[in-house]
């Protein structure tokens, strides 16, 4: 979890990668979300393929997996586990699940904001989950998708298997 100045951030996924870390969640702001950010993201994305890295985010507000009791966000509510996972283009929207399954009692599995989407696009949680033993439900908050035949032909590859509430 990289919740520091994007300044330093490709010297933290270096580090990372040399003691072995295959995946980043960059809940830092700086990127793609601002004009200025977008040749940084582009750097961001390429070192990370580079370094055989899979970074989610950036500009996420963070990931949670309650069968590992993992709560890794910024807002962080820790939801009871349960067989629903989430994945929002929206960190609030996210973050306002959560409150609600704490509220009612309802369980998660996973849930992971995707900021920026930088390298991994909502499309790609779909099909972790659609994979994800501990997900029966997905539940996903949409606001955009940059290539849409994708996003369908993944979509209905899930829900093939999985149940889907899209909410855009």
């Amino acid at each position: 979890f990289v919740c520091t100045p994007s300044a330093v951030n490709e010297e933290i996924l270096r580090a990372c990668a040399a003691i072995g870390v295959r995946a980043a969640f960059v809940a830092s702001a700086g990127y793609g979300e601002s004009t200025e950010g977008k040749e940084a993201e582009r750097r961001l994305v390429a070192l990370a393929n580079e370094l055989g890295l899979v970074v989610a985010g950036p500009n996420g507000q963070g990931v949670v997996a309650t069968g590992a009791r993992m709560c890794a966000q910024i807002v962080a509510p820790l939801p009871p586990p349960g067989p629903i996972s989430i994945v929002s283009q929206s960190g609030n929207i996210g973050s306002s699940f959560m409150n609600y399954a704490c509220l009612t009692g309802i369980g998660i599995a996973k849930a992971i904001s995707c900021g920026n989407s930088a390298q991994l696009e909502l499309a790609d949680y779909l099909e972790y989950f659609d994979e994800d033993p501990e997900t029966q439900v997905t539940l996903a908050y949409l606001e955009g998708v940059t290539d849409g035949r994708r996003f369908l032909d993944v979509a209905r590859a899930h829900t093939a298997r999985k149940p889907l509430v899209l909410v855009r």
